[in-house]
């Protein structure tokens, strides 16, 4: 079978994950669907990849997201990237094994950082397990069992990437390097050392995807206890790096507190990066407690007042009626545990 006409991601694209010691993966990172264990990968891809339209269930937050965002949805990017392709071979590989993190965005959870691990063992809220097996063994034995020579896209998740050596363990599988792009989704905290940064020579392009869901006193807040200072001196000195085949990106994270202020965070990105180095904005909704359905009515009305109908944002409350995601509970208890105060951050909606 070659690549599935309908999404790539189906036939060529792996999410793989490493937790407490064992692998498993999904075709992409929107896939709702169980993890499946990485074991008989072959026959594992056969029964996922179906040409059909919206086949699976697991499809949904995709199908919903292209219903206002068009044409760059994850899907079609998929499509745009992974070239057709024996169903053997890897097109995209995102990879999340070190959840090593410094940071405790409210969006995230003890899943994907340490820091949060931590922080709620200390309110007894969390139980850190002891993890036995050689992590750098699992992430050879991942490239060793994958076909990478028409791979296009490895993206390193974290955890803060940063922190992290599981990038230099896995680009060295990576034989043809001239075609394939490497992603790293970093938190903008962390400078990269210099021989990471030398090891990127050898690749087709470097993306350098930052989470920012807001600037100033509001990136403090939403990504405790990270600074902004100075990740907006990161993200600067990025710039300055002398390397052609480094690029940017910004992946922007919609909850029911950033939503208003986004024209601020648009201002800020156009000033800062160059428009000939820069590849966008993934701009999605939060899910789970923080999920953007959980935006009040005025707070609704006050977007699309401000940024009118049509606009990406007022789309997306649309197709994410109110639901209360405990949201208002959860905001009120780590600004107590924290000693912050979302009012006085947000307040124009407060």
């Amino acid at each position: 079978m070659t690549s599935n006409s309908f999404c790539r991601h189906l036939s060529n694209g792996f999410r793989i994950y490493i937790r407490q010691g064992k692998v498993s993966w999904r075709p992409c990172c929107y896939w709702q669907g169980p993890e499946i264990d990485f074991d008989n990968v072959a026959q594992q891809r056969t029964e996922i990849n179906v040409d059909q339209p919206w086949h699976h269930s697991s499809c949904g937050i995709c199908k919903t997201e292209e219903s206002y965002k068009t044409p760059n949805g994850y899907r079609e990017i998929g499509n745009r990237v992974i070239p057709v392709l024996p169903q053997h071979k890897a097109g995209w590989i995102d990879i999340q094994a070190d959840i090593t993190c410094n940071g405790g965005c409210l969006i995230c959870g003890p899943w994907s950082s340490s820091f949060w691990q931590n922080e709620l063992s200390r309110y007894r809220e969390f139980a850190i397990a002891p993890v036995n097996r050689d992590l750098r063994t699992l992430v050879d034995s991942i490239f060793e069992q994958l076909d990478t020579s028409e791979l296009r896209l490895l993206q390193f998740l974290g955890g803060e990437p940063f922190l992290s050596e599981v990038d230099q363990w896995a680009i060295a599988h990576i034989h043809n390097p001239a075609q394939c792009m490497l992603k790293y989704t970093t938190n903008g905290s962390v400078f990269p050392k210099l021989e990471r940064i030398e090891s990127w020579n050898r690749f087709k392009e470097v993306l350098i995807n930052f989470s920012i869901d807001g600037i100033g006193p509001q990136f403090e807040y939403l990504r405790y206890p990270l600074q902004w200072s100075k990740v907006e001196d990161n993200v600067k000195r990025m710039i300055d790096i002398n390397a052609d085949n480094i690029v940017f990106h910004i992946n922007h994270t919609v909850t029911p507190l950033n939503i208003y202020f986004y024209q601020d965070f648009l201002d800020w990105v156009t000033k800062t990066f160059p428009s000939g180095r820069f590849r966008g904005i993934h701009t999605h909704p939060a899910y789970g407690t923080m999920s953007v359905a959980a935006t009040s009515g005025r707070v609704r009305q006050m977007v699309v007042d401000r940024y009118g109908c049509d606009h990406l944002l007022s789309k997306m409350l649309a197709d994410n009626p109110y639901s209360d995601s405990g949201f208002s509970s959860w905001i009120a208890k780590w600004d107590q545990r924290r000693s912050l105060n979302w009012r006085t951050v947000f307040k124009a909606i407060a």
